[in-house]
């Protein structure tokens, strides 16, 4: 079986040879991926190779079966118990019947003299001491020699995968002279590379590596006697007879192998000069070339990107993941070869394989940013990686490359045109013609895909200002400070609304948000062809969508519900020019109904001429225009056209005279309350009469029932209509808001915030009186109305 590496072609006879060859060739692989385990068919992985080897011996390690195949017969030390089972069974047995009843046992493998009566003792044991022992392990007087099968192959496969695990670190093994001269420039390549990354990685300067370097030869030449001593012990040993010169050769022979030999004042690795140069010539190494952007005054560092390209292409780990076939999912985004602008790209979409680059362009600060020399010493980096690779690879350090590396300054003044010259220039010659790889041995043409920066970087990339406080701070609409301080910075918006006109006249209507309150009203009056005033309520997403006066534009939510609200006129008038009966004479209040919102409206000319005069309405010919009575009726407000029955043994004139009654009382300075609600029901379904038939102003009735005009009355009223209690239904309407109220209270802000700060401050307790009287108080504050007119207060003494 040949064992293969899956970092570069080698194959091995032996898999203790790939153990090897990974240490040796792949030892710093680690820090960029972890080690894959020797199994081509295990996709295991390790981050140390420690770890790796503790893998094989516990997961590819064939070893004997724990259990036996068959029943062995098992006799126990304790008691009479021989039978055939298998080795749980027997540990089984001695748990329960000896070690249960804290009986001593004593331990079943062999050369073991351990006892004990207790049973976590005895599994302590068994873990600690015999954890890589089986059955095959106890006692003879337990188990028998003939019923131990001798299985010749196992035992010898298992005896040779064991010396196997032992040659893994094994390293003395027998090489031909070819191979010994390979092994030592190996290990010189392997030091060089750990004195490389103690400069590069761990940031050591190289004075500070020189300084270890040279103490640690001198540590080996002061431990030459130690080891001269070492050599004549053990030649001393086979001869008894040992010249000294013998025993100097040698010594100086195991010194010279040495690997700190290399780093000797003579050695390649000995001084910084010498590494450097050693690292030129072994190393894939691409130097950075130093361009003058404007009159020598201005440089810059750059890596030119088509060697790099070719550097690590040509390692055939790098080169097999940047063409590893990408799955692709339609209608699902898993990376970039999923999105348009990849497969709108003429160059990278093609069946042939193409590198992309991903470019990332980054500031830093290399001194203190808050300190003095803050911007003097920013640098402008540009970094680079290829897109090709698996994802989880592109976020590591050793696959982000630096290409341009120079002073923020010098961008600033001379422009990323300039300073981006050598690398556009390299980026033409990619796609143009391509870098040259060995491995596939023909030319492979690539482009970038997409440029990463952050805000600033984007910022100062784009031409705007690396600055979010600048006047325009916006790249994408050019707003400024002022706009978003104190104007739209994006174009007017439609504002889509809907419009209650009435219960069955419900419209959607969109137009240019207005500036203020009383465009919007203009705008629904032309609209709607209203000749009348009115005023307007929106839908409040804070109390539940529910309706609340509309004082200002800006409360409205983004798709606001309006209802128009027609104003009342109050016209006062005498009333000695009162008449009773049907007539449409003048009225103290003009009522206009939600049914008449539009006064005039044309008739249809399919339907012939209209109808005649309709409740007092003048009817033209060519155009139907009605005309409300001005005379306010109970029964609108009231909203009711039933009549009372009179209570049998009572007619209108018992009535009558019962109305006189209350009339009289009435006029008195404290009018009898009792008499007054007795005679007001008994008087109910006169009223009712009066007020359906006859349809009354609200002067004629004030003039005849000027009880049901009275706090008290005004409920009872409402009771005797309705069958309701208005006062009670009016305090759970409002206890049930309250919470809401009180909320909505403490949130607000500005003046109208501090008016209700107040009256949160004066409400002392949380009893039901108390928190209604607050929200009575608080909502003329809230809806910007006169409080004067909402209710009267009055003073407690």
């Amino acid at each position: 079986m040949l064992w293969k590496c899956k970092y570069c072609p080698l194959n091995c006879e032996k898999r203790a040879q790939l153990f090897k060859h990974y240490r040796l060739k792949h030892g710093s692989y680690a820090r960029t991926e972890p080690f894959p385990c020797l199994y081509q068919e295990c996709p295991c992985t390790f981050k140390s190779l420690n770890a790796l080897k503790v893998h094989l011996s516990r997961l590819h390690t064939k070893t004997v079966d724990q259990q036996p195949d068959a029943p062995v017969k098992f006799c126990c030390l304790s008691c009479g118990f021989a039978e055939s089972c298998s080795q749980t069974d027997y540990l089984t047995h001695l748990h329960t019947a000896h070690l249960k009843v804290n009986h001593k046992v004593r331990c079943p493998y062999k050369d073991c003299n351990f006892e004990t009566s207790i049973y976590s003792t005895f599994k302590a044991h068994k873990s600690k001491v015999h954890h890589d022992q089986n059955w095959k392990s106890f006692k003879s007087e337990i188990i028998g020699l003939d019923n131990v099968s001798d299985d010749n192959d196992a035992a010898q496969d298992q005896m040779s995968h064991a010396d196997d695990m032992d040659d893994l670190e094994d390293v003395s093994v027998e090489a031909s002279e070819n191979e010994l001269r390979d092994l030592e420039k190996q290990l010189e390549h392997n030091l060089a590379s750990l004195l490389l990354k103690m400069q590069t990685v761990l940031h050591i300067p190289e004075s500070s590596v020189q300084e270890v370097i040279q103490q640690l030869c001198q540590i080996n030449k002061l431990s030459q006697p130690l080891l001269h001593n070492r050599v004549r012990a053990v030649l001393k040993k086979y001869y008894a007879d040992i010249n000294e010169t013998v025993v100097r050769e040698v010594t100086n022979v195991v010194s010279e192998s040495n690997i700190m030999s290399f780093c000797a004042k003579d050695g390649s690795l000995g001084t910084a000069k010498k590494r450097a140069a050693y690292v030129r010539r072994e190393f894939p190494l691409v130097n950075p070339i130093e361009y003058c952007v404007e009159k020598g005054k201005k440089t810059l560092a750059y890596v030119p990107i088509v060697p790099m390209l070719q550097k690590l292409l040509n390692k055939t780990d790098i080169l097999d993941k940047a063409m590893s076939e990408k799955v692709h999912v339609p209608q699902e985004y898993s990376s970039y070869v999923d999105g348009q602008c990849f497969n709108k790209n003429s160059l990278l979409a093609r069946d042939e394989f193409t590198i992309a680059l991903t470019l990332y362009i980054d500031d830093f600060e290399v001194a203190n940013p808050l300190g003095t020399s803050k911007l003097k010493h920013k640098m402008c980096a540009i970094y680079w990686v290829i897109a090709n690779i698996p994802a989880k690879y592109r976020s590591t350090l050793n696959s982000i490359q630096l290409a341009l590396l120079c002073n923020t300054s010098t961008v600033k003044e001379c422009g990323y045109a300039k300073v981006l010259q050598p690398l556009i220039y390299d980026l033409k010659l990619l796609e143009q013609n391509g870098v040259y790889l060995e491995q596939l041995g023909e030319s492979v043409k690539g482009t970038v895909l997409y440029v990463v920066a952050d805000n600033l970087g984007a910022h100062s990339l784009a031409g705007f200002l690396e600055s979010f406080t600048t006047d325009k701070f916006c790249r994408f609409c050019s707003a400024s400070s002022f706009d978003k301080q104190y104007q739209e910075m994006a174009e007017q918006e439609n504002i889509t609304m809907r419009v209650i006109v009435s219960e069955g006249d419900i419209r959607k209507m969109t137009t240019k948000r207005p500036d203020t309150l009383e465009d919007l009203i203009g705008w629904l009056k032309g609209n709607l062809k209203a000749n009348y005033s009115f005023t307007l309520q929106y839908q409040d997403p804070e109390f539940n969508n529910e309706l609340c006066n509309l004082t200002n534009l800006s409360e409205l939510p983004e798709k606001p519900t309006i209802k128009i609200i027609p104003m009342i006129e109050l016209v006062p008038i005498s009333a000695d020019t009162e008449s009773y009966g049907d007539t449409s004479s003048q009225a103290d209040t003009e009522i206009l109904s939600n049914s008449s919102l539009d006064r005039s409206f044309q008739w249809p000319e399919n339907q012939g001429h209209p109808p005649a005069g309709m409740d007092g309405r003048t009817v033209s010919s060519s155009r139907w225009e009605t005309t409300e009575p001005k005379c306010a009726r109970l029964d609108e407000l009231m909203s009711l056209s039933m009549v009372v029955n009179v209570e049998e043994g009572r007619d209108d004139h018992n009535l009558e005279e019962a109305r006189q009654v209350l009339v009289n009382e009435m006029m008195k300075t404290k009018p009898n309350g009792s008499l007054v609600k007795k005679n007001m029901d008994l008087t109910f379904a006169l009223r009712r009469k009066e007020v359906v038939q006859n349809k009354p102003a609200i002067s004629q009735m004030l003039h005849r029932w000027p009880a049901l005009f009275t706090e008290s009355q005004v409920f009872y009223e409402f009771s005797r209509v309705v069958g309701k209690s208005l006062q009670d239904n009016f305090f759970d309407e409002l206890d049930h808001f309250s919470p809401r109220l009180v909320d909505l209270f403490r949130k607000k802000k500005g003046l109208t915030g501090q008016l209700l700060a107040e009256l949160l401050r004066q409400t002392k307790t949380t009893e039901p009186t108390d928190i209604r009287c607050l929200c009575l108080r608080g909502l003329p504050v809230i809806l910007a109305d006169d409080s004067s007119a909402f209710f009267r207060t009055c003073t407690v003494s």
